[in-house]
């Protein structure tokens, strides 16, 4: 039985931050330094901007190929991307 509210904090890793993104706060530490890029995608085709690190996220908004944004890696697959003003995720594989 859990007693107070730090244990289960610590035993189910509760999201802890303020704004509760999901993200941790000093996003530098965790996600790397911010990089500047260009979308290539197949056929040109325009890279959605997420809402999540996952491919079945809410589309924040599509991004056309070419287009020059600055980003942060988040992990191996997804980076933290802001452009115009819209800040969210897409795939590494797709920023160049």
């Amino acid at each position: 039985m859990i007693d107070n509210i730090e244990e289960a904090l610590m035993l189910n890793e509760v999201d802890t931050d303020e704004n509760m993104s999901g993200i941790p706060e000093d996003t530098n530490e965790a996600a790397g330094d911010e990089y500047v890029g260009i979308i290539t995608t197949p056929n040109d085709g325009p890279l959605n901007l997420r809402s999540n690190p996952d491919k079945k996220s809410v589309a924040l908004t599509s991004i056309p190929a070419g287009s020059k944004i600055k980003y942060k890696q988040f992990s191996d697959e997804w980076a933290i991307v802001r452009y115009n003003g819209v800040e969210g995720y897409a795939m590494m594989k797709f920023i160049k």
